[in-house]
């Protein structure tokens, strides 16, 4: 469809796929997308390559993390790391690594965020719901891994 709507536009497009419903603003986004993956994939080829963009690139959902990308990485690594050698992990420590974190890095504010919030117990609940959906997908993953190779 964004191949499509490229080529032909995007009124075109949404005509020649009707019976599906498709927003018009969904099928602008997804031009953007594919042209934007174009784009990436000529700079990337030799001269003289065909270039096939099979999939676009997913969206990142929900909040930014409030560290920041980098910081609430090694926020996460650094409970994983204490959960490992058996630690109990409560909010009350989630919050203080995050702060440590801050500190350590010299953040006076939070990237990717424009107000002064501030690192709470309801942050540090979601923090661990998130690693926890993690892990338990890594657990899945191996699970399986382990169940097929014997």
């Amino acid at each position: 469809m964004a191949r499509y709507a490229s080529e032909n536009g995007v009124p075109n497009a949404l005509k020649h796929f009707k019976e599906l419903k498709v927003k018009e603003t969904s099928m602008q986004d997804w031009k953007k997308a594919y042209e934007r993956e174009l784009k990436g994939k000529r700079e990337s080829l030799a001269p003289g390559e065909a270039i096939v963009v099979s999939t676009l690139p997913a969206r990142k959902r929900g909040r930014h993390p409030l560290l920041g990308e980098k910081l609430d990485k090694s926020l996460q690594e650094l409970i994983v790391a204490m959960r490992a050698r058996g630690s109990p992990i409560t909010t009350a420590i989630v919050v203080g690594l995050g702060r440590g974190l801050l500190l350590k890095n010299k953040k006076t504010s939070f990237d990717g965020c424009s107000d002064s919030t501030e690192l709470g117990k309801e942050w540090a609940k979601s923090v661990w719901a998130l690693l926890n959906g993690e892990l338990a997908l890594l657990q899945k993953f191996c699970l399986m891994i382990l169940t097929n190779s014997t």
